[in-house]
């Protein structure tokens, strides 16, 4: 099969990015999804833009504040349970003066777009043989399942989530490719906005540090520094958020929790069945 020339595979992409805008706005044009996070999500969002910070009007199920300490908020409870990157997201779209509805329905157009890119360029670097035809097909495959399209398609924050791991993924294999500075600052970065999507993000900057620290092209005072930088970019950017939360006076975030192997295997196999 002949290869496609750099005007092809631009052209496979767009035609990736045309199919997500179509599939997510036809899916959205009624209104996006909800959840029981999403309440907390628009509330920041709201309250961001109004100028009262990342504060949600009303207390959370996890919060766990007397009456009285709730009412003393007035409406601008600190967010701690969730991270602050995906309600700025959607305060960025109001702030435009774009409804609530609005703003989730396309940010997760532009997410979903994105994403779907992403699919192709890390299957692109991973397969061998018409590689870009390829990671085409295999990326406009998960138009068709169901946990994806729901997740492109919902006000929730897993999809910006997947973004940053997608981006992270790209970075990290450049710069353990070609050592680039550039990309190894790039890989941080996308750790740190992990974290900041999701408390889960942590992994992400220790898969990062595990994946330099095993690179063994490089001397071992090397490794130890760049590992550092990845993770010490994650570590310090939910380290600071939940900082935010202690002085704000909010309750404090669970960072941590243990998932038994049975809470996710049944749902991967849903995905890949």
């Amino acid at each position: 099969m002949q290869r496609p020339h750099g005007g092809g595979r631009t052209i496979l992409f767009v035609v990736l990015a045309i199919l997500a805008v179509a599939i997510t706005l036809a899916l959205t044009h009624e209104t996006v999804g909800y959840g029981v996070d999403s309440s907390a999500y628009f509330g920041v969002a709201h309250n961001l833009v109004t100028g009262r910070g990342p504060t949600v009007p009303m207390t959370f199920y996890t919060d766990h504040y007397p009456p009285a300490r709730a009412f003393a908020f007035h409406g601008a409870v600190p967010s701690t349970h969730f991270p602050p990157l995906y309600p700025m997201m959607l305060a960025g779209f109001e702030a435009f003066g774009l409804s609530a509805a609005a703003a989730a329905r396309w940010s997760s157009t532009i997410v979903h777009t994105l994403n779907l890119v992403l699919v192709g360029l890390v299957l692109s670097r991973v397969l061998v043989r018409a590689r870009w035809i390829g990671a085409f097909a295999a990326a406009a495959i998960l138009l068709t399942i169901d946990a994806w399209l729901v997740t492109h398609t919902f006000a929730m924050s897993e999809a910006l989530f997947i973004t940053t791991v997608l981006a992270f993924l790209l970075a990290t294999s450049r710069h353990l490719a070609t050592g680039s500075r550039g990309a190894l600052v790039l890989a941080a970065s996308c750790a740190a906005a992990a974290v900041l999507t999701r408390w889960v993000g942590v992994s992400v900057g220790v898969a990062g540090a595990g994946l330099i620290l095993a690179h063994r092209g490089w001397v071992w005072r090397m490794r130890v520094a760049r590992a550092a930088v990845i993770a010490g970019a994650a570590a310090t950017s939910g380290l600071g958020w939940a900082l935010y939360g202690r002085i704000a006076g909010g309750s404090s975030p669970r960072l941590f929790a243990y998932h038994p192997p049975q809470r996710f295997i049944g749902p991967l196999f849903d995905v890949l069945g």
